[in-house]
């Protein structure tokens, strides 16, 4: 009976830390589907009908919207598109990328194509101009950094959408450089120790320097 008992408990708590990782991997990607879900985490598909009832009942207690079949209609209207690249660049900001609005909204390139000709023709019908040709590479350094300056600003470690608005870098260049926000937290935690611990010796030697001139 406690055997069982303990197989519950054990069995609660995975349930427990699927329904975390997905709200993680949501502020990357609000509409992960469940393949992708499982890929990343390494679980089948059919746990999460086991475990859930299915994708949707799971999306439920992650706190996130149910994902529905809809009609694909609207995905052909200009005026839908062009809401929706509009709501993309609240988030992302005038360097929204083609990536990145993919990303956010599932919409697919041909899409874009097909209704504007280019990414950057609908950039422009939107009232902004071709996106400069992005630094070949940027180091961890400067992208934590900038992380920290956000943080700093906020005096905590940012939501998604605020670093998004606030951040000089993309999400997308955070999750393709550090993988998730649980990932990317845990690294800037060790970045800020260290970037406090070095503070607080170069202090230490001004200090030393001022007493021994005295």
């Amino acid at each position: 009976m406690a055997t069982l008992i303990e197989s519950e408990a054990i069995a609660r708590r995975r349930d427990e830390l699927l329904v975390v990782k997905l709200r993680e991997l949501a502020e990357f990607d609000p509409h992960i589907t469940q393949r992708e879900f499982c890929r990343r985490i390494h679980v089948p598909q059919s746990q999460i009908y086991q475990r859930f009832g299915g994708w949707n009942e799971l999306r439920k207690l992650a706190g996130l919207p149910p994902r529905t079949g809809g009609t694909r209609k609207p995905r052909y209207e200009v005026g839908w598109l062009v809401e929706k690249f509009r709501e993309t660049r609240t988030l992302y900001g005038d360097d929204l990328t083609m990536r990145d609005f993919q990303r956010h909204t599932g919409i697919s390139p041909t899409a874009i194509r097909n209704h504007f000709g280019s990414w950057s023709a609908l950039r422009k019908s939107q009232g902004l101009s071709e996106l400069p040709k992005a630094k070949a590479h940027y180091t961890d350094e400067e992208l934590m950094a900038d992380l920290h300056r956000v943080a700093w600003t906020l005096r905590r470690f940012p939501k998604s959408a605020e670093l998004a608005r606030l951040s000089k870098f993309s999400l997308s260049l955070y999750a393709r450089r550090f993988g998730n926000f649980d990932v990317l937290r845990a690294l800037y935690g060790r970045y800020a120790d260290a970037l406090c611990r070095r503070e607080i010796v170069e202090n230490l030697q001004r200090a030393n320097e001022r007493s021994a001139g005295q």
